[in-house]
């Protein structure tokens, strides 16, 4: 996470912080954040919903059928990598299953590989927006509703990228209310983050870098005592408990 970032996603600017203890006090009602986002951002519709399902498997559809043409050329070895990481993107999107019969090859290159893409994206996406350094895990004792959904982490994950993963990256909200469609979760972060900046949690910090920082971090500090009421990861070797 690069300190004092800003960023420049379509849920505009956001402080990066790392102050587990900044959502332990002034935490607002679910009702009260809820009148800070515009009402409409709450409301999906059915034809703009299944516009975007259709996209997602039209997308798929084609890239499937364009390497069809392709994968015959002498080149299309040198290719196979980006259709297996195009293809696994659009799979995290939505995951169609083939239904057809392929031989050994045709099935580890048409649809196991796309699968593992996609399977690495859902691990990578769980455990960034759930763990961050200086992020408060609560016991049951502590835990409530707006506490726990706003121990999330926004991530951008550049273009365009972000954008074809539906703004998953906007995970705030996403978990504050949950009925909120793909396509409003900007505009709604947006009128959060301006309405109550104090409690942002935002990282723009490439993913990669993000997910192999994280990851070390959790191998060290995964272990935490029976009795703790608030957990967080600290930077260095020690976590914070209480």
């Amino acid at each position: 996470m690069g300190k004092g970032g800003q960023s420049s996603s379509p849920e505009g600017p956001a402080p990066t912080t790392r102050d587990s203890a900044k959502l332990l006090d002034n935490i607002p009602t679910l009702v009260e954040i809820r009148r800070a986002i515009p009402p409409h951002c709450l409301q999906p519709t059915v034809l703009r919903s299944m516009s975007y399902v259709v996209l997602d498997v039209s997308a798929v559809i084609a890239v499937y059928w364009i390497w069809t043409r392709l994968e015959a050329l002498w080149f299309s070895w040198f290719l196979l990598p980006v259709f297996w990481f195009v293809q696994g993107t659009l799979y995290t999107s939505i995951l169609v299953a083939y239904a057809l019969k392929y031989s050994w090859w045709a099935m580890f290159s048409h649809h196991l590989v796309p699968v593992f893409v996609f399977a690495c994206y859902m691990v990578i996406i769980t455990f960034l927006h759930h763990n961050e350094v200086g992020v408060p895990w609560f016991a049951d004792s502590e835990w409530d509703y707006v506490k726990g959904q706003l121990s999330t982490v926004d991530r951008d994950y550049g273009w365009p990228l972000h954008g074809i993963l539906h703004h998953i990256g906007t995970h705030q909200i996403h978990h504050l209310f949950t009925q909120t469609p793909h396509y409003y979760l900007p505009e709604a972060t947006r009128a959060f983050r301006k309405a109550f900046p104090h409690l942002v949690r935002h990282n723009p910090e490439p993913v990669s870098k993000a997910f192999m920082r994280m990851f070390n971090v959790f191998v060290e500090q995964r272990n935490i005592d029976d009795d703790t009421r608030v957990f967080a990861y600290q930077e260095g070797n020690g976590s914070k408990q209480q």
